[in-house]
């Protein structure tokens, strides 16, 4: 996966975090148990609308059992 940064749909990571009743350090240890550790930091910096990695979106798509097309949709579509 490239490291190039990609804006992501942040207001869909927040819902859905939110809708599993996970605070932001929860998931960033659900996403250990899974194999594809998300330090709390990048976790921050997503939900805050900053550019991710592929290999992020491809980590929290595993993590919150979403479609990569949604986390990479406009936020404001």
């Amino acid at each position: 996966m490239s490291n190039i940064g990609v804006n992501i749909n942040s207001s869909l990571i927040i819902s859905r975090r939110k809708g599993l009743g996970l605070s932001q350090e929860a998931l960033s240890n659900k996403s250990m148990s899974v194999c594809c550790y998300i330090s709390l930091s990048t976790i921050k910096r997503m939900e805050l609308g900053k550019p991710v990695s592929l290999n992020t979106v491809n980590k929290v798509s595993k993590c919150l059992d979403l479609n990569i097309e949604e986390i990479l949709s406009s936020q404001d579509a």
